[in-house]
């Protein structure tokens, strides 16, 4: 899917061949969330919401748990990102079977880039290889469209063929439903 962003900010978004910010963040539920901790390990797919609450984006944290296994095959990993706002609602999201990242406002959005002219935090998708290299950004369009889970799971695993290093034996990978 090619979508236009809505606008950012003075900060361009990162871009292919950027390194991804490294950053350290409470997780809903317990501990921290850091993406050092993939450095080597996994591809990645950061998953950026707009200003928690937001149900649309909830519903798709949703339909993407329902591909974790998919994308876990493709020796990778979901990080969502979440910026609270006043209202700190986190209802079941410390359920999802993936790291969900709590950040102070737009601090960790502000780092990729992801903060429109009006402050507030745009959505989108970063998928970056096992060293942070940015491989696809696509930020969520006027009508809060983003990478569909299946979409973000063929682009995992298109990350994970262009590096040798990162090639998991697909005969040894569980099969996509």
């Amino acid at each position: 899917m090619s979508s236009k962003p809505i606008g950012t900010g003075t900060r361009p978004p990162v871009a292919r061949g950027d390194r991804i910010p490294d950053f350290t963040a409470l997780a809903a539920g317990k501990g921290t969330v850091s993406t050092r901790r993939y450095y080597l390990r996994r591809n990645l797919a950061l998953v950026f919401t707009h200003q928690w609450p937001c149900a649309v984006c909830l519903d798709y944290l949703r339909a993407i748990a329902g591909r974790i296994e998919a994308i876990r095959a493709e020796a990778a990993e979901v990080v969502a990102v979440l910026p609270l706002g006043t209202e700190v609602l986190l209802g079941d999201v410390a359920a999802l079977p993936f790291p969900v990242a709590v950040a102070d406002n737009t601090e960790i959005h502000e780092w990729f880039g992801l903060v429109g002219n009006d402050g507030s935090p745009l959505a989108g998708v970063v998928i970056a290889d096992r060293v942070g290299t940015v491989y696809e950004v696509e930020l969520a369009d006027h009508a809060h469209r983003l990478l569909e889970p299946e979409e973000i799971r063929s682009w995992l695993e298109f990350v994970s063929y262009e590096c040798s290093e990162c090639w998991v034996d697909r005969t040894q990978a569980p099969r996509s439903r």
